[in-house]
């Protein structure tokens, strides 16, 4: 990983999911949450597979996952950002939802139910409603720090 640009876990917790910025890829990791650590790649997903258009300019900011197991996943670059809807299994597209500006920061479920999708942008914060989707609720860490 070269420049983290979202973090976000399986509903189980046993697979973390990494998009980087730099190497314009998703990349799934093994993951054990009772020692909190990361383990062996699982695969690597590039935006060019992942979009036909703009994905040379394409760039991840911000992951989500949903009670589907499916990783949402803003888009910054190009004409305009969206936010893309992907099965890590099959490693297609599922939907997505442009957004009006380009520039996407970060993406997050929210809501008493997670079921509101929250895009942020360098100038905005939107809130999209009724996707008919329900974020998972990101577990509770505890610093470990290793010398």
């Amino acid at each position: 990983v070269c420049h983290p640009s979202g973090v976000s876990f399986s509903p189980d917790n046993s697979t973390m999911y990494i998009s980087d910025s730099s190497l314009k890829t998703l990349s799934l990791y093994s993951y054990d949450i009772g020692i909190g650590r990361s383990g062996e790649l699982i695969k690597s997903i590039s935006m060019g597979s992942l979009l036909t258009a703009d994905s040379d300019t394409a760039t991840p900011a911000g992951l989500a996952t949903d009670e589907n197991g499916h990783i949402w996943m803003g888009v910054a670059g190009g004409q305009s950002g969206k936010v893309i809807e992907v099965n890590p299994e099959s490693e297609e597209v599922i939907s997505e939802i442009e957004m009006p500006e380009a520039d996407i920061v970060d993406i997050a479920f929210g809501g008493d139910s997670l079921d509101l999708l929250y895009v942020l942008t360098k100038t905005s914060l939107y809130q999209i409603s009724e996707i008919g989707i329900v974020g998972v609720k990101v577990p509770d860490f505890e610093l470990v720090i290793y010398d």
